[in-house]
C-alpha cells in the first residue's frame, strides 16, 4: 500500500537492517509499521534524524487489550503473525503511557490519532462481554491499533 503513495518504501522488520542503507538520506514521511514493538520506544529516537525539515512519522501501533488478544490467549494461540498483539515477538503496545512517552520523552507531537477497529466474531463477542467487569480493558477491547501521525518538537 505504501508503495502506491510513497518515492521510496523500506520495507524492513529489524531497526539495524532499516537504518542501515539509508544513511545520510532524509525523508518527509517515514511509516513505523510493526517494528517499535519489536524494537521498543527508543527506535522513535533513532529515526528522528532521517525526517527532513517539516517531515512526519506514521506510527501504528497494536493494542494488547484488542479481544483477539484474550481470544489467542485462551485458545493457545500465542504468537505467529505480526498482525496478532499477543505475539511474543512484540515488547511494546499502546497503553495509557504510550502518548506521555512519544510527546515527553521522546519530544514528539502527536497531530492526529486514529483507532482502528475490527468486528468480533460470535466468540470474540461472548468474551468481550465477559470483560464488562474491567472497565478499563472493556472500553480498549474493540479498539484494534491507532494510528498516531507525530512530528518532532522544536
Amino acid at each position: 500500500i505504501a508503495m502506491e503513495f510513497l518515492d521510496k518504501v523500506y520495507p524492513y522488520d529489524n531497526v539495524g537492517d532499516f537504518l542501515e542503507p539509508i544513511e545520510g538520506e532524509q525523508f518527509d514521511n517515514i511509516v513505523v509499521e510493526c517494528m517499535l514493538e519489536k524494537n521498543g520506544i527508543q527506535l522513535m529516537d533513532r529515526i528522528k534524524p532521517y525526517l527532513a525539515p517539516n517531515g512526519q512519522v506514521l506510527l501504528r501501533i497494536f493494542n494488547s487489550r484488542h479481544i483477539t488478544s484474550l481470544e489467542r490467549l485462551i485458545t493457545g494461540q500465542v504468537g505467529g503473525d505480526l498482525l496478532c498483539a499477543s505475539s511474543k515477538e512484540f515488547q511494546f503496545y499502546f497503553d495509557k503511557s504510550v502518548e506521555n512517552e512519544l510527546i515527553g520523552g521522546l519530544e514528539y507531537e502527536i497531530l492526529d490519532k486514529l483507532e482502528v477497529r475490527k468486528s468480533f466474531s460470535i466468540m470474540q463477542e461472548e468474551l468481550a462481554q465477559m470483560t464488562l467487569a474491567y472497565p478499563d480493558f472493556s472500553k480498549e477491547n474493540s479498539v484494534y491499533n491507532r494510528i498516531y501521525q507525530l512530528i518532532p518538537r522544536g
